[in-house]
């Protein structure tokens, strides 16, 4: 994963990013959403899906051996479908494994429905640009 110091993410992506956990969200089995994050020059500008990933109401299992090395990637973002965008115990061991900044995202997955946190699980700020 790359040691890049990632400040800001783009408007378009967090857009995207939300409505996709919305869309998992009204599925018949209301899953999770998770994915990988892609940033250059410190802006998180891009998100992959990880195939073999598994999505289901309360939990989401990456496989990231089924993605190419890219030291782009700098972290994951998932949905917390309750709205609780506090990260629990197993989002602090994903974080601490899968890059620096990682970001929930909450019901209703608006623009004031999500946060971004270290790999150690404090809350940062990510300016939207």
């Amino acid at each position: 994963m790359a040691r890049q110091k990632v400040t800001a993410i783009t408007k378009k992506l967090l857009l995207d990013l939300l409505a996709a956990s919305n869309s998992a969200y009204h599925s018949e089995e209301r899953h999770e959403f998770s994915c990988y994050l892609i940033a250059e020059d410190g802006v998180i500008i891009e998100f992959w899906l990880c195939p073999g990933t598994i999505e289901s109401e309360g939990y989401a299992i990456l496989n990231p051996h089924h993605l190419p090395i890219d030291f782009r990637r700098v972290g994951v973002a998932h949905s917390h479908p309750t709205g609780n965008i506090t990260p629990s115990e197993a989002d602090l061991h994903l974080f601490s494994q899968s890059g620096s900044v990682h970001i929930i995202m909450g019901y209703p997955f608006d623009l004031k429905s999500w946060k971004a946190y270290s790999r150690d699980g404090e809350e940062i700020h990510l300016d939207v640009v």
